[in-house]
């Protein structure tokens, strides 16, 4: 699992995922996730998951405690390009009636209120 974070706009983030999202590799993301909560409690941000190969309850756990450590200090997340089994995963799981999902980052990010819809 390899992650990277990248400011658009002032508290517009966007961290790009990429490999497996899964028990294996979860520990190290976990940290970074606990780290970009407290360092950017109000941000709007946007996990890209258009590389990540794979992804399991462990690695969506980590996303749900982001989405909802974001979510009591008034920040917002969504998730965007997901492809292959982690679409399919989050389909199956419906979290898109909890955590916004958008097709690609462009479309998604398009301005400082993105993640309102």
């Amino acid at each position: 699992m390899e992650f990277s974070t990248f400011q658009t706009k002032p508290q517009q983030l966007t961290l790009r995922l990429s490999g497996a999202l899964d028990a294996e590799h979860c520990a190290p993301l976990e940290d970074r996730l606990q780290r970009l909560a407290e360092q950017h409690p109000s941000a709007q941000l946007m996990v890209d998951l258009r590389e990540v190969s794979e992804l399991d309850v462990s690695g969506l756990g980590a996303l749900v405690f982001l989405f909802k450590r974001l979510a009591n200090r008034g920040g917002q997340m969504a998730l965007c390009g997901a492809q292959g089994q982690p679409r399919q995963l989050l389909s199956l799981l419906r979290v898109g009636q909890v955590i916004p999902m958008h097709e690609t980052l462009p479309v998604a990010w398009q301005g400082p209120t993105a993640l309102a819809s």
